[in-house]
């Protein structure tokens, strides 16, 4: 221990003699958090040091019962987040050579794994740093924060461990829900669960490499199903009322639509679905979300079609019949638009349906039309936008699109990016975990490591 803080005195002196030859605050801040890192690692190797004189306990091998005999001191180091750890400690064997007999006492009263070089906060910062960014800048940045440097096939690699743990997490909660298990609800506030669930899907899509293992052919595009669940609040700003999110959980899927089912119910479980007074579908008029929504949420929920995607298709129809060029055109489709939100639906639908009986209408045109009411029609039900707006709940989909974009397009689709498709699972569910507030629970040192 003295020789230790001999040492640490002498570098300590260095250090500062440095520091008082600093002319600006910046540098002077710099070398401060040098000092800060060395003071660390010295005051914990020499705590490390005090545990390796103190005795060893004797141990006996698990395999014939043998007495464990000392191999002699053996170096150990660990790349920390204030640094490289470096200590010796006993190494004990069996002496009949018994396969893997071969302890260091010290290192399990550390928490420290046989083969174990990094330490967890490292890995933890790397991996949430690699959640927003490519994994080169999350090399860059951490050796930044830390002073640690590490490859980014470094990173790459410790994401895909925690991904990994992620995703057989995510497996072992389906399986129970697919057991007819209780699904754990995630502790909320009573105001939070007196609250309007919200519950939408979408899809995005995302580049993938077209063969496994190899980075080689053209880009191959694969939709991500993208569910969002979350708690409505209206409150008043600047006199006005306006809505925000609250209790935000996310959950994607690259695959099947029935791959997709389970983990948006799952969610939906999680967050007290079956206990709200008020649940509301928000989509768009994609047939496969829209089966999700028939299929698991309709008995209890207000399903809702996106009041933009329904204009859309309104200024469709409008464009082909009055020729989208002219004010006549721009004038029936505003028109509409405040008839379809202002609970004239009907009066819109029977417009449409007026339209397709003139005998003139050129096919392509009465296509279009048709297919506009027939999309109306089908979500009639879900078209009831004074209704749901008198309930002072929002009728667009655009928590949905955003939850999209932020989960998926900020870090999926940069420059020249194309995935594995284990790549990217890993990464997802990693996003996941970090968006759900689960993302400390995949990294979970003990006490005493490091």
């Amino acid at each position: 221990m003295q020789s230790i803080v001999s040492q640490m005195d002498e570098d300590i002196q260095k250090l500062v003699q440095e520091m008082q030859g600093s002319v600006t605050l910046a540098v002077l801040i710099w070398q401060g958090l040098k000092l800060g890192r060395l003071i660390a690692v010295r005051v914990i190797e020499a705590i490390i040091l005090e545990r390796v004189q103190e005795a060893s306990p004797d141990l006996h091998c698990e395999s014939c019962d043998n007495r464990l005999e000392s191999k002699g001191q053996l170096k150990r180091q660990l790349v920390t987040i204030v640094g490289i750890i470096e200590w010796k400690r006993q190494v004990k064997r069996c002496p009949s050579g018994c396969k893997e007999s071969q302890v260091a006492p010290l290192d399990q009263e550390l928490g420290l794994s046989p083969n174990q070089r990094t330490g967890p906060h490292l890995k933890r910062m790397a991996c949430s740093l690699a959640v927003f960014v490519p994994f080169e800048i999350a090399a860059t940045l951490l050796c930044l924060l830390t002073g640690v440097e590490v490859s980014s096939s470094s990173i790459w690699n410790w994401v895909q461990e925690a991904g990994e743990r992620a995703m057989n997490r995510l497996q072992t909660q389906l399986d129970a829900l697919a057991s007819g298990a209780e699904v754990a609800l995630e502790h909320m506030s009573d105001e939070l669960k007196s609250l309007t669930m919200l519950v939408g899907a979408d899809g995005v899509m995302a580049p993938f490499r077209p063969n496994k293992g190899t980075a080689q052919g053209r880009t191959v595009w694969r939709e991500v199903k993208v569910g969002i669940v979350a708690r409505w609040q209206t409150v008043t700003l600047n006199g006005k009322q306006t809505g925000r999110l609250m209790q935000r959980r996310v959950t994607a899927c690259l695959g099947h639509i029935d791959d997709f089912k389970p983990r948006l119910w799952l969610l939906a479980c999680q967050q007290g679905v079956a206990q709200t007074t008020m649940v509301v579908w928000l989509s768009d008029g994609g047939r496969g979300f829209w089966g999700v929504f028939y299929q698991l949420f309709q008995p209890v929920t207000v399903g809702i079609l996106d009041f933009y995607h329904a204009s859309q298709n309104l200024w469709k129809a409008a464009a082909v019949w009055m020729d989208g060029r002219t004010r006549q055109a721009r004038s029936w489709f505003q028109q509409a638009r405040r008839n379809l939100k202002h609970g004239h639906a009907l009066h819109v639908l029977l417009q449409l349906h007026n339209a397709l009986q003139q005998s003139d209408l050129p096919q392509t045109t009465r296509q279009s039309i048709q297919s506009t009411y027939d999309y109306l029609f089908k979500h009639y039900d879900h078209i009831q936008y004074d209704r749901y707006l008198h309930l002072g709940i929002p009728i667009g989909s655009g928590f949905v699109e955003s939850a999209c974009k932020w989960l998926i397009q900020q870090r999926f689709k940069g420059v020249g990016m194309r995935w594995s498709e284990d790549g990217f699972n890993r990464l997802l569910h990693l996003r996941l975990a970090w968006v759900n507030g689960s993302f400390d629970d995949l990294f979970q040192p003990s006490p005493n490591s490091f």
